[in-house]
């Protein structure tokens, strides 16, 4: 039975490793097959490692699937897994012995059945709620530091192609000055307007940095104009 145990927790060690190849191999049903594994093998694994499943101190191998379930999942999907991953730990229950506990709880349990394995007292009970308590408390926790960090990256991503985007319009305006103030010059040389010289300064520019300077090439080049009417 300790071999058998060895075998499976290398097995989930292994698979532990190839996991993010699953999910790239298969991006939709990926994390499905993951959990399910996951569960799977740790149901198994519960069931090589104490003469009574239930009883087995390996019973944290649980949160294995249910963190992974809060990794790839909502909130909605982590409940709906943790449920099942407690489901699976209590199937070791049985049937069951019930002893000190009501009699409707004894009926659920299968108290009085003669393929009873072990018996379980209120005590016991009470144990197996905390587990599957912790089961969800560790499972939400854990999703919802995964929405938050999600939260962030997709606010990082936005705030990042809004700067990409304020880059790509600065560094036009500025290719747009620097035609404008190139148009200027040749036709302060000339004295005559450039073609393309009014239609650069109605486009103007994405900032009132450039804007202003765009202005001012305007008021430059209508001063050359009625300098060289004034003396023809």
């Amino acid at each position: 039975m300790v071999a058998v145990s060895r075998i499976i927790l290398a097995i989930i060690g292994a698979f532990q490793l190839v996991e993010n190849r699953v999910i790239q191999a298969s991006p939709q049903r990926g994390r499905y097959y993951v959990v399910l594994v996951k569960l799977g093998l740790a149901t198994i694994l519960l069931n090589h490692t104490q003469e009574v499943a239930i009883n087995s101190s390996y019973y944290p191998i649980f949160y294995l699937p249910i963190m992974t379930a809060a990794m790839y999942f909502g909130p909605l999907g982590t409940l709906l897994w943790t449920a099942l991953a407690a489901g699976a730990y209590c199937s070791y229950l049985f049937p069951v012995q019930v002893v000190g506990v009501p009699n409707w709880i004894a009926k659920i349990m299968g108290a009085g059945s003669e393929a009873a394995t072990f018996t379980i007292d209120a005590a016991g009970i009470s144990e197996l709620l905390m587990r599957i308590l912790f089961f969800f408390l560790v499972g939400m926790i854990v999703n919802r530091f995964v929405m938050e960090y999600r939260i962030q990256v997709s606010r990082y991503q936005a705030l990042a192609e809004t700067l990409s985007e304020a880059n790509r319009s600065l560094k036009q305006a500025q290719a747009e000055a620097r035609r404008a103030e190139r148009l200027a010059a040749l036709a302060q040389r000339s004295g005559q307007p450039v073609p393309g010289f009014r239609e650069a300064i109605a486009a103007g520019p994405a900032f009132p940095r450039v804007d202003r300077r765009y202005r001012e090439i305007l008021e430059d080049h209508r001063r050359s104009r009625r300098h060289n009417q004034r003396y023809d």
